[in-house]
C-alpha cells in the first residue's frame, strides 16, 4: 500500500509555502498583552496594571492556522493509496467519410486535409472512409483507430480513378451497408464538389435519412444539387472554408450524433482518501471560533 501512495493532485503542495512565509511573518509580528501596553504605560506601573497576561494565546492560534492550512492541502491534493476498475463511456456513434477523387488534384488536397483535421477531433466513436469515382471502394471499415485512418489519407490521389465517371449514388449505398452491418448508429458525410447521377443519389440520401443515418455535405465547390441533398438526407450542407469554421459546423454534437454508452473497456481510478482529513479540520475550526483566540 505504501509503494502505491501518492497525491492525484500534487500541485496543490506548493501552497504549503505561502503557508510558511505568512505564519513566519506572522509569528515574529504577533503582539503581546505587555509589549502593547509598554508604548503606553511607564514601566514601573505596567505589572500592577496587567491581570492574567496570557503571553502564548496569539501564538497559540498561529498554531491552530497552521495546523488547519496544512491539512486542508493535504485534502485538496489528493491522497491515495488504492485504486479501483471503472467501465469506460465512450461515444459509439459512428461517422463514414465518403470522399469523391473524381476531382481536380488541388480540390483532392484541400479535401484530404479536411478529413486529416476531422481525425483529430474525433476523440470518440467509429469512424469509416469510402473514396469513389466511378465505383466506390472502401479504404477503412469503421474502426477507432484514426491514425490508421490518416495514414491511408496521405497516400490517396486522382490516379486512382482508372474509369472517369462520378456515381455518387453508389457511394452513399457503400455507405449504408457499411452501417446496417456494423449494426452501428451514425451518420454520412460526403465530400465532393459535384453531384453525379443526381436522381439516383438523391434517393439513396433519403433512404439514409430514413433508417436513421442522416447525410451531410462538405462541398468543395458550391452547388445547389448537393444543398438539396443534404436537405433530403436531414443533414448540414457546409462549404469547404481555409479555417475552422466549417468544422465547427460539421462537428457540433446536433450534427453528429455524440450518444455514448458504456463499454467492456475498463481503466483503473485512484479512489481519493483526502476526505478522511476533514474530520481533524473540523475540531480545529470549531476552537477558532472560541472568544479571544484569532482576535
Amino acid at each position: 500500500m505504501l509503494e502505491q501512495f501518492h497525491f492525484i493532485r500534487p500541485f496543490w503542495l506548493l501552497s504549503i509555502i505561502p503557508l510558511a512565509l505568512i505564519i513566519i511573518w506572522l509569528w515574529r509580528k504577533a503582539p503581546t498583552a505587555k509589549n502593547s501596553w509598554q508604548k503606553v504605560v511607564d514601566a514601573h506601573l505596567l505589572a500592577d496594571l496587567l491581570v492574567n497576561v496570557k503571553q502564548n494565546q496569539k501564538h497559540f492560534a498561529l498554531i491552530l492556522l497552521a495546523t488547519a492550512w496544512l491539512l486542508t492541502v493535504l485534502a485538496v491534493a489528493g491522497p491515495t493509496w488504492s485504486s479501483s476498475l471503472q467501465s469506460v463511456y465512450r461515444s459509439q456513434e459512428a461517422l463514414v467519410l465518403v470522399l469523391d477523387i473524381y476531382i481536380k488534384p488541388s480540390r483532392l488536397e484541400r479535401a484530404k486535409y479536411k478529413i486529416l483535421d476531422i481525425l483529430k477531433r474525433r476523440q470518440e466513436g467509429q469512424t469509416a472512409l469510402i473514396i469513389f469515382a466511378a465505383r466506390p471502394h472502401v479504404v477503412s471499415p469503421l474502426t477507432d483507430d484514426n491514425a490508421t485512418i490518416a495514414y491511408l489519407v496521405h497516400s490517396l490521389s486522382t490516379d486512382w480513378v482508372p474509369v472517369k465517371d462520378k456515381q455518387t449514388g453508389l457511394a452513399l449505398a457503400a455507405a449504408k451497408q457499411l452501417l446496417r452491418t456494423a449494426k452501428a448508429g451514425g451518420e454520412v458525410l460526403l465530400i465532393t464538389d459535384e453531384l453525379g447521377y443526381k436522381e439516383q443519389s438523391l434517393v439513396q440520401a433519403r433512404e439514409l435519412k430514413d433508417q436513421g443515418y442522416p447525410v451531410s455535405v462538405l462541398a468543395i465547390n458550391k452547388q445547389s444539387k448537393l444543398q438539396k441533398l443534404a436537405m433530403l438526407g436531414g443533414g448540414s450542407y457546409v462549404e469547404l472554408t481555409a479555417d475552422d469554421r466549417d468544422l465547427e459546423i460539421l462537428l457540433k454534437p446536433k450534427h453528429f450524433n455524440n450518444e455514448g454508452k458504456l463499454t467492456d473497456a475498463t481503466h483503473a481510478s485512484w479512489e481519493e482518501q483526502g476526505y478522511w482529513l476533514i474530520l481533524l479540520i473540523i475540531p480545529l475550526a470549531a476552537l477558532g471560533f472560541r472568544r479571544g483566540w484569532l482576535i
